[in-house]
């Protein structure tokens, strides 16, 4: 059947709802990592400047990349990115505590 069932909204908003947790994540996390002797030393004066360029730096990303999404999406379909960039995503979260 062609167009958008109640599976797909409900899919689509589970896979947002999935996002924004492992953002949120990323970035409570990151405040712990900064802070931390053993990784980082930041002290707290300096933190939020911190926090703000790596907010930015992704939010500069998100916008140099959304233009070309369409085209990945049109060439691979829906499934193959969105699964792509939850392995990523895990990835990245799994490999922060080594990164420093």
């Amino acid at each position: 059947n062609p167009g958008i069932s109640h599976v797909h909204m409900i899919s689509f908003l589970m896979l947002l709802f999935a996002c924004e947790v492992s953002y949120h994540f990323v970035n409570q996390y990151t405040i712990f990592l900064l802070k931390d002797p053993n990784y980082y030393r930041i002290d707290k004066d300096s933190l939020a400047t911190e926090l703000g360029k790596i907010g930015s730096y992704s939010r500069i990303t998100i916008i140099i990349l959304q233009p070309f999404m369409g085209l990945v999406f049109d060439t691979f379909g829906r499934k193959i990115p969105i699964i792509f960039g939850l392995v990523l995503a895990a990835i990245i979260i799994a490999t922060i505590p080594y990164s420093g």
